[in-house]
């Protein structure tokens, strides 16, 4: 009897853990961007302003990178339980459009916290030399990445939503 119990509700727990792996990532992105980012501009040092940006940013970049791995586990057994996976399904296709938006956002993402986010902060913190221009154009690149990001992840919400209603 427990035993079948548990095993009702392990979808109900991966859908659980799916959904809270979404909040804590795109709740904080809109903390770094509705938050952080506007307190930040208020600190009157720019190196203090960089480093205290920069640490926060390094702590969300695991978690982020947490929550991914997360979601993607946890997604293919939401699929694989709830999903409507017959040709030509409303499912289907919200889930295509879904997922192909992951990609991008997994793919922007990685370019950048590991391209796009260390040549801006090098930009930043040079030692007295003068940045260079690709260092400057990473500069200016970082937050118009982080904000498509945080678009991305709106829209691919809105979408899981409609998953929910295309069964």
């Amino acid at each position: 009897m427990a035993g079948a119990t548990l095993a009702c509700m392990l979808p109900f727990l991966n859908l659980w853990l799916h959904v809270l792996a979404a909040v804590i990532w795109i709740g904080g992105m809109l903390f770094l961007s509705l938050v952080a980012v506007p307190v930040l501009r208020q600190v009157d040092s720019p190196l203090l302003r960089a480093d205290l940006f920069r640490k926060m940013a390094r702590r969300f970049r695991r978690l982020v990178w947490i929550c991914i791995a997360v979601l993607i586990l946890t997604g293919i057994v939401n699929v694989a339980y709830y999903g409507n996976t017959a040709p030509g399904s409303p499912y289907l296709k919200v889930l295509g459009i879904k997922l192909g938006l992951v990609a991008v956002l997994v793919a922007l993402g990685v370019t950048h916290d590991f391209i796009i986010g260390p040549r801006a902060a090098r930009a930043q913190s040079r030692d007295g030399l003068p940045p260079t221009g690709t260092d400057l154009l990473m500069v200016q690149l970082a937050p118009w990445v982080g904000r498509l990001n945080l678009l991305l992840g709106v829209i691919i919400l809105v979408l899981a939503a409609a998953l929910t209603r295309s069964h």
